[in-house]
């Protein structure tokens, strides 16, 4: 019935360009009105899908803009580089400690050591734990490069991750981090001072040992030689006397090693001592010739003179208690400084560490 018109009287149909009926004549009705009856309802309809899509647009719009616009933080990049860091603290971590065990199994054996001692065969079993000692020592110091080079690893990674898009509080707390890693590779290398300035003490140890064994080997020749003079078997005492000059030069030379280690006063004295001794120990030898060439009072003479001088000698003799004690003094001027400036850092560094901690608990959650 679209777009067709009926007349209105007789009801007959009209081409819809007519004005008029042609049957009755009757003035044909406008199509207008319909026309105008079904447009608004096609508006309405148009009206209604556009609203919807501009609807959805908008708030597409509004979701694609605030995706732009939002920060796109680099986590995964982040978590990468953080197990890196933390996979080099771990291993920096394991091999100080296992520098801090064994360190602490060797300094046991030292602490069993029996010094006070009368024995050369003692002081020697003495002289092999501490070269054993010495040796382990020295194969430890590069488990401290190691573990440092392990932390400056793992402040790489973390000054890297200050290069990503990350929250405020992430360079916070990666900034405490790295501290804390440098306060730790500070008290490694005060850790390597000390262990530097142990060796020193170790090397003067082991010559003064070493030193004590001759010592120990010089007198119980003498004694022989003094019993073989008693019982006027005088080659057996000039060969006696002969094996005590050489213990007695390898003592010098021994005592002198461990002075120009570390030089402490009370072994420069005990050194002016035995070179005295020395020097009188010729007189001794010149008496056995004497003895040995039946002239009496020539021999006679010289064991009187190398016996004064002996006794002159001891009047510079420091005991070991004094020795003792001048090497605890270098030790706490030279080693326990570096010791506690090396704990202190490690201090620092775990408070930093725990301080990033707070920051990561307070802000990682939310």
């Amino acid at each position: 019935m679209k777009n067709k018109k009926f007349c209105i009287k007789c009801g007959e149909e009209i081409p819809k360009d007519s004005i008029f009926c042609s049957k009755c004549g009757t003035k044909a009705p406008e199509i207008k009105e319909e026309i105008q009856n079904s447009s608004p309802s096609i508006t309405l309809q148009n009206k209604s899908k556009i609203g919807v899509a501009l609807i959805i647009t908008i708030l597409v719009g509004i979701a694609g803009a605030y995706f732009l616009l939002m920060p796109h933080y680099e986590w995964d990049k982040y978590n990468e580089l953080i197990d890196k860091g933390n996979f080099e603290i771990d291993e920096g971590n394991r091999i100080r400690e296992e520098y801090v065990d064994k360190l602490d199994e060797w300094n046991n054996k030292w602490d069993k050591i029996y010094w006070e001692t009368g024995s050369a065969y003692v002081q020697e079993n003495n002289l092999k734990i501490l070269n054993d000692y010495d040796n382990a020592i020295d194969n430890l110091n590069p488990l401290l490069v190691e573990s440092s080079r392990h932390y400056g690893n793992a402040e790489i990674y973390y000054k890297e991750i200050k290069t990503l898009n990350l929250p405020d509080w992430t360079y916070e707390y990666i900034d405490l981090r790295i501290q804390s890693l440098q306060k730790r590779k500070q008290a490694l290398s005060k850790e390597i001072e000390v262990d530097s300035k142990r060796k020193i003490g170790r090397d003067f140890v082991i010559a003064y040992v070493d030193g004590q064994i001759d010592g120990l080997k010089f007198s119980e020749e003498m004694n022989k030689g003094l019993i073989n003079i008693n019982l006027y078997n005088f080659d057996k005492a000039q060969t006696n006397i002969k094996n005590s000059q050489k213990y007695l030069s390898s003592w010098i030379y021994d005592w002198n090693n461990a002075y120009k280690k570390i030089p402490i006063n009370s072994l420069k004295s005990n050194i002016t001592t035995l070179q005295c001794l020395d020097s009188s120990m010729d007189y001794m030898s010149r008496g056995l010739d004497a003895f040995n060439n039946m002239n009496y009072s020539v021999a006679t003479n010289y064991f009187e003179q190398g016996t004064s001088k002996m006794s002159l000698c001891t009047n510079t003799v420091r005991s070991p208690e004094d020795i003792v004690l001048d090497l605890s003094l270098w030790i706490e001027k030279n080693i326990e400084p570096l010791q506690n400036q090396a704990d202190k850092l490690y201090e620092e560094s775990t408070k930093l560490e725990e301080q990033s901690d707070k920051i990561w608990e307070q802000n990682h959650t939310k």
